[in-house]
Parts: C-alpha cells; sequence; structure tokens
C-alpha cells in the first residue's frame, strides 16, 4: 500500500456503500476498522512486526488473571 488512503475518499466509497437505515455509531466503527487495518498494513510493510511468540507473551502479561476461553485452564 505505497499509495497513501485519502480519508474523504474512503468515507465517500463507505457512504455508498451503506444501508439508507445505518447509525451514526456503525458508520464510526466501519471507519475505525478501516483506519486501523490502513494503520497495521503500513506497520507490517516498514517491518513493524511481532513475532506469534512475542504476541503470546505480552497479551499473556496483560491477561493473565482471566482464564481464556476453551483453554485448559484449571
Amino acid at each position: 500500500m505505497s499509495k497513501r488512503t485519502v480519508p474523504k475518499e474512503v468515507a465517500s466509497k463507505l457512504g455508498d456503500s451503506l444501508d439508507d437505515q445505518v447509525s451514526y455509531e456503525e458508520i464510526i466503527h466501519k471507519l475505525c476498522i478501516l483506519k486501523c487495518s490502513e494503520e497495521g498494513m503500513a506497520d507490517v510493510e516498514e517491518g513493524r512486526t511481532k513475532s506469534h511468540d512475542e504476541a503470546r507473551e505480552e497479551l499473556g502479561m496483560l491477561c493473565s488473571p482471566w482464564p481464556v476461553p476453551g483453554g485448559s485452564g484449571g
């Protein structure tokens, strides 16, 4: 994604694709998802990534007090 996305173009395309009865909250939610996806892809292109094990370790530190759904915790 070498070309920077223009927010106005994204918003316009999104607006054209939505149902007429869409709520403001849903529009904002979809725009946030698009923005985060774009930022994530830019991170990947720039090499700002972590291995699966690094991510698990960081998430484990954040979530260790709670059992993982479907996990084999006690």
